[in-house]
């Protein structure tokens, strides 16, 4: 059994590629489900600016990238 030329891999990945994207663009972008999705990445960071006060901001982002830095120090460290 030999192998299929590259070019033809490099065509059929190129074919499955656009076929992906027009899958998205016509049955997945801006559906609904979409929507709430957007909605609910976006919303928690607004209600966030409206509860932590302003003068706090700087200290609570600092303080949640500290905290952030290490749970990501911790789960790199346990994936070996």
């Amino acid at each position: 059994m030999t192998s299929p030329p590259y070019d033809e891999v490099q065509d059929i990945r190129s074919e499955l590629k656009e076929t992906g994207y027009q899958y998205w663009l016509h049955h997945d972008l801006f559906t609904w489900q979409w929507w709430v999705l957007l909605i609910a990445s976006i919303l928690p960071w607004i209600i966030w600016g409206y509860l932590i006060k302003k003068e706090h901001r700087l200290h609570v982002c600092i303080c949640i990238c500290y905290v952030d830095r290490d749970h990501f120090d911790y789960l790199r460290c346990n994936w070996s």
